[in-house]
């Protein structure tokens, strides 16, 4: 699968994946301090119902700090964090919020590269215009934040305008390289 890490303002970047032709999941992140958090993000879905197809945009917001990845984690260390969104194409507010928790460090092997790790489980529930639930075990380079691995499991239910759709996801993808490029 495609990602692309795209600069922004601030010393902030967007990591991007693209899970298929018609699945995309972004994420904002941006230095604090020496920590990184996590503002936001996007994720774009095309539904293919016969010849015809919805798509839909999923923006979100992240509490102030909630997602922090910390610099310097403490075993076991947990915290609550919160995201609201919005999508084009259904109405009402979505609301992603749950535990986030540090698991440890490790070394990883990144391409010819071997990195020092730190991992969180992330498992959060989705209410309001989107219902469901998601579980993260995410691993960020030590010394830049960027995600290096990500295993994930996923259940939406959205009310689409033809009836519910279940989105169901069970995957995992790594970074081939950590240079630019």
């Amino acid at each position: 699968m495609p990602g692309t890490v795209e600069l922004g303002d601030d010393g902030c970047w967007t990591f991007r994946i693209d899970y298929s032709t018609n699945h995309w999941q972004s994420w904002d992140q941006c230095p604090q301090g020496d920590d990184v958090v996590e503002t936001g993000g996007k994720a774009w879905q095309r539904w293919m119902i016969g010849p015809t197809a919805i798509t839909n945009l999923s923006d979100f917001t992240c509490a102030d700090g909630a997602m922090r990845l910390p610099a310097d984690p403490e075993d076991d260390q947990e915290w609550t964090a919160r995201c609201t969104g919005t999508n084009e194409a259904v109405e009402g507010e979505a609301v992603s919020e749950g535990t986030y928790r540090f698991i440890g460090e490790k070394k990883i092997k990144v391409g010819d590269a071997t990195v020092t790790a730190h991992g969180f489980v992330s498992e959060r529930t989705m209410s309001g215009a989107q219902t469901g639930i998601e579980r993260n075990e995410m691993w960020f380079a030590a010394d830049t934040g960027l995600q290096v691995r990500n295993e994930r499991t996923a259940e939406v239910r959205t009310d689409t305008p033809i009836g519910e759709s279940t989105y169901t996801e069970t995957g995992e993808f790594h970074l081939v390289s950590v240079d630019p490029g």
